[in-house]
């Protein structure tokens, strides 16, 4: 069984938004992680992340420009896979309204995100799309 997700990475002036997931969401409570959800029925990558991140993040599509769809990635979880589609994203803004999925945010450069406990595959995801960009 796999659940279909958009993993989405804002970009500013060399810095990337990351978000600390809450102890209320279901899975990887506490870790560091993109702008992540799942993907709805009839609903494309775009759409979801276009979605996920109005909701996460309070920042719609004008603020945004697509930078690069990222290679799809497979990470084993319990019962399941999730099948994440990362998708990048360059922000007008660095203004963040989280909703109650998130606790707090960080701007970080790519080589401070080591030093953080991320959900699995997070850093090779934004590896893969910078790669690509």
């Amino acid at each position: 069984m796999e659940r279909h997700v958009v993993t989405s990475f804002l970009a500013k002036e060399g810095l990337f938004l990351l978000l600390k997931r809450s102890m209320r969401v279901s899975s990887y409570k506490g870790m560091w992680a993109g702008v992540s959800g799942s993907i709805e029925e009839g609903e494309s990558v775009m759409q979801a992340a276009l979605r996920e991140v109005r909701e996460e993040t309070g920042i719609g599509a004008g603020s945004l420009n697509v930078s690069c769809i990222g290679d799809t990635m497979r990470i084993p979880y319990t019962e399941f896979d999730w099948v994440v589609h990362p998708v990048l994203f360059v922000s007008a803004t660095f203004s963040v309204s989280l909703n109650w999925e998130n606790d707090s945010f960080r701007w970080l450069k790519r080589e401070e995100m080591d030093e953080l406990e991320t959900v699995p595959g997070l850093i090779d995801a934004l590896d893969n799309i910078l790669s690509k960009s």
